[in-house]
C-alpha cells in the first residue's frame, strides 16, 4: 500500500480500514460507542464521553455539553465537562445540582470532577467541538480559528472486526 514511509498499514488483515471506532456487534446490528482516542481512564475504569454527556443533556438548564479527560496524578485522568447553560446560573449551585442529578444515573467515577461553564461549544468552522481541543480556547472571547489543530493524518486502531453493513435492515 502506498502511504507514509515505514508507517504501519491503516488496513486490518481482513481488509477493513482501522478507524479507531469502538463498536458493539449484536447480530446484524452495529452500535458505535465512541472513538478509542476519546476513552477517559479514571483509575483503571474506562469512561466514554457519551456516557456522561447524555445524562447531563437531560439536566434542566443545560443547552449543550462536551466531556473530555484531564490528566490527574492520582487517578490518571478525571472527567471534565464543558457546559453551556440556557439561563444564567452560579457555578457552585450548578455543580451541586449536577452532582445530585448524576448520583443516581452514573457511577461515582463517571461524575465530572471539574465543570467549566462556557459560552459556546460550536464554532462557525466546526459543527461540534473536537474533544482534543484545549478547553481554554472556548472561553476566549476572540478566538482565532486558524489555531485549531489539523484534521488530517489521524489513524485509529480497530478494536472490533465486523463485516461492513450491506444495506439497511430496517
Amino acid at each position: 500500500m502506498l502511504g507514509y514511509l515505514n508507517a504501519p498499514s491503516p488496513f486490518a488483515a481482513e481488509g477493513f480500514f482501522d478507524t479507531g471506532d469502538l463498536v458493539e456487534v449484536d447480530g446484524d446490528w452495529i452500535r458505535i460507542i465512541g472513538r478509542h482516542t476519546e476513552v477517559i481512564n479514571v483509575g483503571g475504569n474506562k469512561v466514554f464521553p457519551m456516557e456522561v454527556e447524555n445524562p447531563l443533556l437531560a439536566l434542566d438548564n443545560v443547552d449543550d455539553v462536551a466531556v473530555h479527560g484531564e490528566s490527574n496524578p492520582f487517578t490518571g485522568q478525571v472527567v471534565v465537562a464543558s457546559v453551556t447553560l440556557s439561563r444564567e446560573e452560579d457555578l457552585a449551585s450548578f455543580k451541586t445540582r449536577m452532582r445530585l442529578f448524576c448520583r443516581d444515573r452514573l457511577a461515582a467515577y463517571k461524575i465530572p470532577a471539574k465543570v467549566l461553564l462556557v459560552r459556546t461549544l460550536h464554532s462557525a468552522r466546526f459543527k461540534k467541538i473536537r474533544r482534543a481541543m484545549p478547553v481554554p480556547a472556548l472561553i476566549m472571547p476572540h478566538f482565532d480559528h486558524s489555531m485549531l489543530p489539523g484534521m488530517r493524518g489521524r489513524r485509529g486502531r480497530a478494536v472490533a472486526s465486523a463485516p461492513p453493513l450491506m444495506g439497511s435492515t430496517r
